[in-house]
């Protein structure tokens, strides 16, 4: 962070710590740093990072922990424990990103949160003193008919966002891209190697001024074009 200061002024100091195995889903997972550093390596690296840079926002960012008592429960109930556990040791976070990679077509434990298991996730971590983002967010639409696939991918997009707007702590959405070109997915309207962030701001002009029968996404990129 000291060779980047100047450009970086928020940074996710931990990524998908938790595990998503059945014999540890909610807890650490045993990585290298759990084995090299001890199971307190993710209190030590958000405390370096704030030495680092004081005035750097600091992220926790993890996967399948975005609905409260959803399809993941048991992780995005050990992403909530985490967080607060470092809250109340005095760790300087200040935010969390919640990936949102869905599947529309999945099922069980892959299918897609309700809007309201969001709302009430991104709600219980606010509570915490937390900013929370969607950071990843894509969704796979390729298993679905095709003639389905732009009205479940639209309408999932749209119903997710709804719900996260209307949440005080929600700050913004990274988008995981705008095609599929470089991806490995296929029929995936925001999956490549490019994130771009779209603001709270402009998420509820797009909420308020698209056509619901044209794609969310669609509307975000010329809007976005422009600037």
């Amino acid at each position: 962070m000291q060779l980047y200061w100047f450009i970086c002024t928020c940074d996710d100091v931990s990524f998908q710590s938790l595990g998503c195995q059945i014999n540890n889903i909610g807890t650490l997972a045993e990585n290298v740093f759990f084995r090299k550093i001890g199971p307190g390596y993710i209190e030590d690296c958000f405390r370096w990072a704030h030495q680092a840079d004081p005035d750097a926002i600091l992220l926790y960012n993890d996967n399948k922990v975005e609905g409260m008592n959803g399809p993941n429960k048991e992780k995005s109930d050990g992403f909530y424990h985490l967080l607060a556990s470092l809250i109340k040791k005095g760790v300087p976070i200040h935010g969390c990103g919640i990936q949102a990679h869905f599947n529309a077509a999945g099922t069980g434990n892959k299918r897609v949160p309700t809007p309201r298991m969001v709302k009430n996730q991104i709600h219980r971590l606010g509570k915490l003193g937390l900013k929370v983002n969607i950071s990843e967010m894509d969704c796979r639409v390729s298993q679905l008919a095709p003639d389905l696939r732009q009205i479940a991918q639209r309408q999932i997009y749209h119903d997710i966002i709804v719900a996260a707007l209307t949440e005080p702590a929600f700050d913004g959405l990274w988008l995981w891209g705008f095609t599929d070109r470089h991806s490995k997915f296929r029929v995936v309207f925001v999956l490549s190697s490019l994130c771009v962030f779209v603001c709270v701001s402009v998420l509820k002009y797009l909420i308020k001024n698209c056509n619901h029968q044209a794609s969310l996404l669609t509307h975000s990129a010329c809007s976005l074009s422009r600037f």
